[in-house]
């Protein structure tokens, strides 16, 4: 049995459906990309997010800074994207110089164009089970979740790590679809204690081969959304061995997983934003 779920299936899905629904409606959503700086991740990120954009049909403007830029700038490029109507969805590429406060321009999307999902009004819908636009990476959870037809009530989950962006927005959701959900960090005291209970292992620590074998339980199921660098390769916070892919029942790969859901359903997001900037005109 391929105990390795098959995000590009279910990414390539997803796609399908929104290029049908570009198609059929004959419009042409546009996102409008900011990067500060040339940090490589970003930059292949940032090229992966276009290459799929041009897929679907959405037009992309990619506006590359300087990573000298003053946040006051940063700010007056966005209130100029916010009020443009021609712009249906902002990006501000993260992580940003440290000069300039994340927290700051998350907030000074407009929510309304927020792709995303970050913007506190976003979060605080999905908080309350009253999600309009969730956050992209916390969405492609989602799809992976219903791919595989996992029942979320009831079973005991672990999610490993607790940003804004990606944990706790996963926490919420687990939350309000009955799951029992411990929260850890890569600092977290005897982690494997949570690990082992969990029915289902959902890690974003940024911390390479922190669950290994020894700390997951029988028929677990692992998503694995840790992105790092070692020895030249890209690997997740999963430690990949023979013995835990046969222990356990199904996982994410990395690369080819979290990544790819993350960027569709972003897309996904636009062509919701679009609709619904639409509806009020």
């Amino acid at each position: 049995m391929n105990k390795k779920i098959n995000c590009r299936e279910i990414a390539n899905s997803i796609k399908l459906k929104i290029k049908d629904e570009i198609l059929e409606q004959k419009i042409n959503p546009c996102l409008e990309i900011i990067q500060v700086g040339t940090d490589f991740a970003s930059t292949k990120y940032i090229n992966n997010k276009i290459k799929v954009g041009e897929e679907l049909g959405v037009k992309i403007v990619l506006n590359k800074l300087s990573e000298t830029i003053t946040q006051r700038q940063l700010l007056k490029l966005i209130q100029e994207k916010n009020d443009n109507p021609e712009v249906n969805g902002i990006l501000v590429q993260l992580p940003l110089p440290k000069h300039i406060e994340p927290k700051i321009i998350i907030e000074a999307i407009d929510y309304n164009k927020d792709v995303d999902g970050f913007h506190p009004h976003h979060l605080g819908k999905l908080f309350i089970d009253n999600p309009s636009i969730v956050p992209a990476t916390c969405r492609g959870v989602t799809h992976i979740l219903d791919a595989i037809e996992l029942d979320l009530c009831g079973i005991d989950a672990c999610v490993i790590g607790k940003s804004n962006i990606v944990g706790k927005p996963i926490v919420s959701y687990l939350l309000n679809k009955n799951a029992s959900v411990s929260v850890c960090s890569k600092s977290t005291k005897n982690l494997s204690q949570y690990t082992k209970n969990a029915d289902l292992i959902i890690i974003a620590a940024g911390a390479p081969d922190l669950v290994n074998y020894h700390m997951v339980k029988k028929n677990s199921i692992i998503l694995d959304i840790g992105i790092n660098e070692k020895n030249g390769k890209i690997t997740g916070d999963l430690a990949i061995s023979d013995k835990l892919i046969n222990k356990i029942k199904l996982y994410t790969p990395v690369p080819g997983g979290i990544g790819l859901m993350t960027i569709v359903s972003l897309f996904e997001n636009l062509l919701n934003l679009y609709k619904t900037q639409n509806k009020r005109k």
